[in-house]
């Protein structure tokens, strides 16, 4: 079996883990709910806003300080966004594991030869 052989097989397993299938629901659920978005938009948004006043030294006045804290109340209350954003972290943390563990053979093979 080749290198590549090997990665697809791999790609494979990994596109059928419980993390895969969680991950693909929750972008599915997302893609389709345009409140959540437009949650997810504003918050990029007001994001991007308080990093162009740090950028100027000007701070947040009161007001746009209450209304970016009820947008990320807004999405912090959002079931789909919380839910993806748990899936996503699921899934990167799988990916992580399996390369830690071809990290770990690789390390063990340098080491005996």
């Amino acid at each position: 079996m080749t290198l590549e052989e090997t990665a697809r097989r791999l790609g494979e397993a990994l596109a059928g883990s419980p993390e895969f299938a969680e991950l693909v629901r929750w972008e599915r659920a997302y893609a389709a709910d345009a409140v959540a978005q437009a949650l997810v938009k504003s918050a990029q948004d007001a994001g991007a806003q308080i990093q162009e006043l740090k950028r100027l030294g000007k701070v947040l006045d009161p007001a746009e300080a209450k209304r970016i804290a009820q947008v990320q109340a807004n999405l912090d209350a959002c079931k789909v966004v919380q839910q993806l954003v748990a899936a996503q972290k699921a899934y990167e943390a799988l990916a992580q594991k399996l390369n830690g563990v071809v990290q770990a053979v690789v390390e063990e093979k340098r080491k005996k030869e």
